[in-house]
């Protein structure tokens, strides 16, 4: 990733007339949502919040491949971007019947992009360059509205000279859907409004309902999540919006949370040298008055599972670096908890670390034992990965 991570900030210095050839993002274009919620005080009132998720497992239904989605993908900062809210509809493009579907939502733009889903190949075709109408945003600089019409490329690689002619998904046995070219944009005749890298689809099986503090004060962000269970570990797609997070299971009753994980970039206007390159979860403590603090020397935060049905976090937040006051780029929280439901929990939930690393066997993301020509994420020996 490191390799094309350096060709695309190649790719992005140079200016591009041609809408086949990756971009530079649009200047003024918002950032995501997140990035608008963070704040730089050290300590705040009186904590007064929980964060709830819920885990539940999703039903089989006759819908198929139609419903909502979270999107995961990694950024040119090789960090996770998700976002929930994507739709796949039973809708058909009113200009070409032939395209039998339609996929809202990429890039979180409120756009329609629609394909042809072959449901015995299991695929959705798209065409490359296709235009997906006007995007209307505020811009960040001067705060006036702005509109542009746009369309979508893909590039089978990031050394790709040139966008495919299609953009295809692959809908796999389990339930989650992959873009077949490593990157996507969409972009106008000068710059891309949203990008992803090796992006991945998963109907959400879990609901996030959180209470935060940052610059604008205690809110409420409620929004699905997807959560992956391995046993050793419980990654969460969506924590906080477009976060990715991972929980470690340090043994029956206690769980764990690194604080060297890197959430996101810290602002692009921070001190880099002062306040670093990320977010990171960090711990966060009350005083005898009730106040929170954060203790930037805690390298994890210590949580509690109870019958492999809730895990709970005593202080997580998010901050970036501090400054020699103690300052810092960040969000605060209070009282995390994954709530699992009776029958939530995966077939691999009750796996032992020593288990998941040397049994060999191959599992899908249920806990299913599956063989070497299942098609999507699977686990073997405690390691994730993709077969196509």
């Amino acid at each position: 990733m490191k390799k094309f991570l350096l060709i695309v900030a190649a790719v992005c210095v140079a200016s591009v007339a041609s809408a086949q050839k990756m971009m530079q993002k649009a200047p003024d274009a918002p950032s995501t949502r997140l990035s608008t919620l963070m704040s730089t005080t050290e300590s705040v009132g009186k904590a007064a919040v929980k964060v709830t998720l819920n885990l539940r497992k999703v039903e089989s239904t006759e819908d198929g491949i139609f419903g909502s989605y979270v999107v995961d993908g990694l950024n040119t900062s090789d960090l996770h971007n998700v976002y929930p809210g994507l739709e796949i509809k039973d809708e058909a493009n009113p200009e070409d019947a032939k395209e039998n579907v339609c996929i809202y939502n990429l890039g979180g733009l409120g756009l329609n992009l629609y394909g042809t889903y072959d449901e015995a190949a299991g695929t959705i075709t798209c065409k490359g360059g296709a235009e997906l109408g006007t995007y209307t945003y505020t811009s960040s600089s001067t705060g006036s509205e702005v509109s542009t019409d746009v369309a979508i490329y893909a590039w089978d690689t990031m050394e790709s000279e040139s966008s495919s002619e299609n953009i295809t998904f692959t809908v796999n046995d389990d339930g989650s859907i992959m873009m077949d070219q490593e990157v996507w944009q969409i972009v106008d005749d000068n710059y891309y409004y949203a990008m992803g890298i090796e992006t991945a689809m998963y109907k959400p099986n879990g609901t996030e309902s959180l209470y935060y503090s940052g610059s604008a004060g205690w809110q409420q962000i409620e929004n699905d999540i997807y959560a992956e269970d391995f046993g050793s570990t419980v990654n969460i797609y969506g924590f906080i919006e477009n976060l990715y997070l991972q929980v470690d299971i340090v043994s029956d009753t206690e769980v764990s949370v690194s604080t060297s994980q890197n959430l996101m970039t810290t602002p692009s206007t921070a001190d880099k040298e002062v306040y670093g390159e990320y977010y990171h979860p960090v711990l966060e403590t009350v005083d005898d008055e009730g106040y929170i603090h954060r203790d930037f020397t805690a390298t994890s935060i210590p949580g509690t599972i109870s019958g492999n049905t809730t895990i709970s976090l005593p202080m997580l937040g998010i901050a970036s670096d501090p400054d020699a006051d103690l300052a810092a780029y960040g969000m605060w929280m209070e009282s995390t908890e994954f709530v699992y439901g009776d029958d939530a929990t995966s077939g691999i939930a009750n796996v032992t670390n020593e288990d998941v690393v040397k049994t060999g066997k191959t599992y899908n993301v249920a806990g299913q034992q599956v063989d070497n020509n299942y098609r999507g994420i699977v686990i073997r020996d405690g390691k994730k990965f993709i077969n196509k």
